[in-house]
């Protein structure tokens, strides 16, 4: 099953559900990924605010666009995230989930993607107080 399917309406949806059934028709075994759910952003608006918070980051710290690692990248992009959902608080509900630590059972909320490795809470530390030295020099 190579082709990807966007059920979006109820013909969407008849249309897939007819795929499926000739499917395990002649198959009789079928197995599905777990569907993404929602519209994504296109790589063209998720590659500007990639290049927007690089831009920013190194505005920021004074420094050449090159020079910005991925470890500030994420903690910027972790910043504009947090403000976001303070000023805008109905984005909490799918910008924010809930992390459990498996071990003790303690839960904290996080907006940070799954996916991406953060720099350690010392890094971000050191990074936010070096942003206040550098505002407290430029005023």
């Amino acid at each position: 099953m190579s082709e990807s399917w966007t059920v979006n309406s109820a013909y969407s949806l008849a249309a897939f559900n007819k795929h499926v059934e000739l499917l395990y028709d002649q198959h009789k075994y079928i197995t599905f990924s777990a569907p993404r759910i929602g519209a994504d952003r296109s790589i063209s608006q998720n590659a500007l605010f990639h290049v927007w918070a690089t831009e920013y980051v190194a505005w920021k710290l004074n420094m050449n666009n090159k020079e910005v690692s991925k470890g500030l990248l994420a903690g910027m992009k972790l910043i504009i995230k947090k403000r976001y959902t303070a000023a805008h608080p109905d984005s909490v509900a799918w910008m924010v989930y809930e992390v459990v630590n498996p071990f003790n059972g303690k839960s904290k909320k996080d907006n940070r993607p799954r996916h991406i490795k953060v720099c350690g809470i010392s890094n971000r530390l050191r990074m936010v107080r070096r942003w206040r030295e550098l505002d407290a020099l430029r005023n």
